[in-house]
């Protein structure tokens, strides 16, 4: 599978966790992170709804609100597994693969799925030694 096909696999399941809201993959982050000492007031609110890193008790107050669509065990299943093939890539997929899989690791944190939380927990402290 070429690895343009994989980024993509990543953002959509990044997308189908947040209900389409994540904009990670939109913006380029090596320029936002030049940028954000240089920007006003107005431009950093405007950065800060884009990376939940910067706040994430806002954005949370947010999603909790959101109506959210329901998601099953064997749908979160079968995106972990594609997830885990783009760890045995380029440096570029595995970012990608690691956000995806902490935003579907917050979706299940939310949904309070015991297998889901195993899964993507374990494969999250994998992650940290790659």
């Amino acid at each position: 599978m070429p690895i343009n096909s994989l980024q993509n696999y990543c953002a959509i399941c990044a997308r189908i966790a947040t209900i389409g809201s994540e904009k990670a993959f939109d913006i380029d982050q090596e320029t936002v992170t030049k940028q954000i000492h240089q920007i006003s007031q107005e431009k950093w609110v405007e950065y800060m709804l884009y990376y939940p890193e910067y706040h994430e008790k806002e954005k949370k107050i947010k999603i909790e609100n959101e109506i959210k669509f329901y998601l099953s065990n064997e749908l979160f299943q079968e995106m972990l597994s594609g997830i885990m093939l783009c760890f045995s890539r380029s440096q570029d997929l595995i970012n990608s693969a690691k956000l995806s899989l902490s935003l579907i690791h917050y979706r299940a944190v939310y949904d309070l799925i015991p297998e889901v939380l195993l899964t993507t927990n374990s494969m999250m402290k994998i992650s940290e030694n790659i």
